[in-house]
């Protein structure tokens, strides 16, 4: 249930975009006029910081819904999922790279 969409990769940086309640990891971060995903689009968050990794995360964040599929974990637990699996990626990154 958890995602994490790595946008670009290019250097020791991190820049994580987290949607809040109810949002989406991808439309959060998306204009409404034209649907540009801001966090790839290279006239954008690309164009003004360099050498960073930007990924947003994905989370199951449906607080209230009519058919059920809401969840039951709260921010604390998101929170601390998302930190482990950060992580864990950048411990993987750093032993590919040696």
């Amino acid at each position: 249930m958890y995602t994490k969409i790595v946008v670009f990769i290019l250097g020791p940086y991190s820049i994580v975009a987290v949607h809040g309640i109810n949002g989406d990891a991808v439309n959060t971060f998306s204009t409404k006029d034209n649907d540009r995903f801001w966090l790839a689009d290279h006239d954008m968050l690309p164009r003004d910081v360099k050498n960073a990794r930007v990924m947003t995360y994905r989370y199951p964040a449906t607080v209230a819904a009519l058919l059920g599929g809401t969840s039951s974990d709260r921010i604390l637990q998101h929170a601390q999922t998302m930190i482990a699996e950060l992580v864990a990626d950048r411990e993987v990154k750093d032993i590919q790279h040696v």
